[in-house]
């Protein structure tokens, strides 16, 4: 780890939450925005990938450098000392058919962590990397190569990169109306296990919004070896709801019921929040004051729920007691 996290910033949602930040490159910086956010909690139910328990977020490149977009990259928090979190940034990469590789460019809204395959949303695809590869990169003062040059392997300047090793794309069913993939978290209590997926669907009138945003939540069931569960290439969804809520940055089940947490962002950098609902319900909900809560995912280990914001000088990680969500 070559970065270290600071302490607590800004109010946290409730006051039993608890919350890191980047440092200040990270946290103020206008070009790398974070989104995605999963744990070693999902990489494995004892909490922890090997030794360790560790946080993972994602970032997309919003502005580039020079003209050069460097497209997505994962953040590893070694998680292990809550008051002291350390953490690396890794780029994600696309291999050529040359022997190449170069940036993914995707949003990177959500991301789920099963044994070593990454799952992350890219609106209209859930790309998938894979642990088991991950290459040595050199440094480059630039910050700008990417791929193969006079024989070395550059990442824009990280040390190391994750390729894609391969990807889904949802069939729209009906045609016109194209499944999107704005956030993706795994569902440890489903049997099978699952992952879920939901549509960001924008309305400027935000949490107040008279109308409904008939946004897509998704369920889809991962086999024994955390694949999706399918025959062949072919994938099916297992579940589907509606919600009526807009803006909605990052969704989770969990337990029988099930029950619903979501977040959701109002603009203008206003206070985002978080909700919980079962089916047919969604009268609780909890401020985020920081503004632009994204994607979220279930620690049962302290029974926590994990989100991240994305604005440029608030940008925390809280892990909220569940309890706690829906009290005001």
């Amino acid at each position: 780890m070559n970065h270290s996290a600071k302490e607590p910033c800004g109010a946290p949602p409730t006051p039993d939450s608890v919350q890191f930040c980047w440092n200040d490159e990270d946290n103020e910086g206008t070009t790398w925005i974070p989104q995605g956010l999963t744990g070693s909690w999902d990489a494995d139910a004892d909490g922890r990938f090997g030794e360790h328990r560790v946080i993972a977020a994602t970032w997309y490149d919003d502005k580039g450098l020079d003209g050069t977009n460097r497209g997505s990259r994962i953040t590893f928090v070694n998680y292990d000392d809550p008051g002291k979190p350390e953490y690396r940034h890794v780029l994600l990469v696309v291999p050529d058919r040359d022997g190449s590789f170069h940036a993914a460019v995707s949003h990177v809204g959500g991301i789920a962590w099963v044994g070593y395959r990454l799952y992350v949303a890219d609106t209209d695809a859930i790309r998938v990397f894979d642990l088991h590869d991950i290459w040595r990169t050199g440094a480059d003062s630039s910050h700008k190569k990417i791929g193969m040059h006079d024989g070395k392997a550059y990442a824009a300047d990280y040390r190391y990169a994750i390729p894609q090793v391969g990807y889904y794309r949802p069939r729209p069913n009906p045609p016109h109306l194209p499944l999107r993939i704005s956030s993706i978290a795994l569902d440890r209590s489903s049997s099978p296990n699952s992952l879920i997926t939901a549509e960001y669907k924008e309305d400027r009138d935000g949490v107040q919004s008279p109308r409904p945003a008939n946004a897509r939540i998704v369920r889809w069931d991962l086999d024994d070896n955390g694949k999706l569960a399918g025959s062949g290439e072919q994938v099916r969804s297992s579940a589907a709801y509606v919600t009526s809520r807009a803006n909605v940055n990052g969704a989770v089940t969990y337990g029988d019921k099930p029950e619903f947490v979501l977040t959701s962002s109002e603009f203008n950098r206003e206070p985002g929040w978080v909700h919980r609902a079962t089916l047919g319900t969604s009268q609780r909900y909890t401020g985020v004051p920081p503004g632009g809560p994204e994607d979220l995912t279930y620690q049962p280990q302290g029974d926590r729920m994990w989100t991240l914001t994305e604005y440029d000088g608030r940008r925390t990680v809280f892990g909220i007691p569940m309890p706690s969500i829906g009290d005001g």
